[in-house]
């Protein structure tokens, strides 16, 4: 219960509908340090396959990805996000 007060956006475990000892126990163990938005993305994805988010069949990968927006000089921005990747468990379940 303590890791939801630290949330950064609490409204993000009442959009998922999701129990806060299963965001806190996704926070603390599967994904530390992850970003409180970044394992809202993780969530959705196994919601929307119908996975279990607590068998690890996704993994969080930053990426250097476009932000849709251009530098001084014209050119594509970059920034690092982090990504949803399947992973060994999503084969094996």
């Amino acid at each position: 219960m303590a890791i939801a007060n630290q949330l950064t956006n609490v409204t993000a475990i009442k959009d998922l509908q999701i129990d806060t000892n299963l965001y806190a126990v996704l926070k603390e163990t599967l994904y530390p340090g992850a970003k409180d938005e970044s394992i809202a993305m993780v969530v959705n994805y196994c919601n929307a396959r119908k996975l279990d988010p607590m068998k690890k069949p996704v993994h969080l990968v930053p990426m250097n990805v476009k932000s849709g927006k251009k530098g001084h000089d014209g050119k594509d921005l970059y920034e690092w996000r982090d990504t949803v990747m399947p992973g060994i468990g999503l084969y094996r379940i």
